[in-house]
């Protein structure tokens, strides 16, 4: 090998020394600058090393498993967050007012505002899709329908047909006008029932003058709590329990020697007339 070869051969390996000199110098320079290279490890990099808004929804991949329970959600779901249709377990909504509209019958809702409906009241279809209160009826009474196309009513239950239930029907009535000056009763109406049962006793009094008096006797015995005292036309209904073949008597006075009046003295109740007039 010639000395220009060998020279040539010594210059590259003199030259590859050195730049691995240079690499090596500067490598460790560089640890003695800004220390060793690490790899980054969990928590390496917390929240407060990355300052506000940095981090952007275009930044997370859409498959990124991200925990619900990392998500402060309180405040933040809107009525326009939620999908028309979307199925919401009632079990998720703790409190609430309600702010729509009532929920139509078409809904399986009423369509109606029922909070002052009285106890009592019966609901049911006045109209097609139309709902309405049938209010609290009579006792004893029962819902009976009336067909299609016409509204239920209250009605006397069949197994009390011929029980008395006293009522605004009128009965029997006594019409002609009577009257005393006697200050001691004196009968002046009387009739006869021929059922058992509560009937309402209803009475149209007047006065000449002076003070007057009504009560109700029942063969022959006041009935008490219907004793009425009065200056003036009055009118009093009172319930009484009778039985069959009772005898409802009107008696009456005046305490100043002026005419007490009677008109009208009628029995009232739910059946037909069952009885008969014995002093009109």
């Amino acid at each position: 090998m010639s000395n220009t070869n060998l020279k040539f051969i010594r210059g590259i390996l003199l030259g590859f020394l050195i730049a691995t000199l240079i690499i090596t110098t500067s490598l460790t320079w560089a640890r003695v600058i800004y220390g060793p290279v690490a790899t980054l490890g969990p928590g390496d990099i917390t929240s407060s090393l990355i300052l506000d808004g940095t981090i952007v929804n275009a930044d997370i991949n859409s498959s990124a498993g991200i925990a619900y329970s990392k998500l402060n959600l309180t405040g933040s779901i809107v009525d326009a967050d939620i999908a028309t249709g979307a199925n919401i377990a009632f079990s998720k909504i703790a409190t609430g007012t309600w702010v729509g509209a009532a929920i139509g019958t078409q809904y399986g809702g009423t369509g109606q505002n029922w909070s002052t409906i009285a106890q009592g009241g019966i609901p049911y279809f006045s109209a097609a899709g139309t709902m309405s209160v049938l209010a609290a009826g009579t006792s004893g009474y029962f819902l009976k329908t009336q067909g299609a196309g016409a509204n239920p009513v209250w009605a006397v239950a069949e197994d009390t047909k011929d029980t008395l239930i006293a009522s605004t029907d009128v009965m029997l009535n006594a019409p002609t006008d009577r009257s005393t000056a006697a200050g001691t009763y004196t009968k002046l109406k009387e009739i006869r029932i021929d059922k058992a049962g509560t009937i309402r006793v209803y009475q149209n009094v007047a006065i000449q003058g002076g003070t007057g008096y009504a009560y109700i006797y029942k063969n022959g015995s006041p009935v008490a709590g219907t004793e009425h005292t009065f200056t003036s036309s009055q009118v009093y209904n009172d319930d009484i329990s009778v039985n069959a073949g009772d005898l409802i008597q009107g008696y009456y006075k005046n305490s100043g020697g002026y005419h007490t009046y009677i008109t009208d003295f009628q029995l009232r109740g739910q059946l037909a007339s069952t009885g008969s007039v014995i002093q009109d």
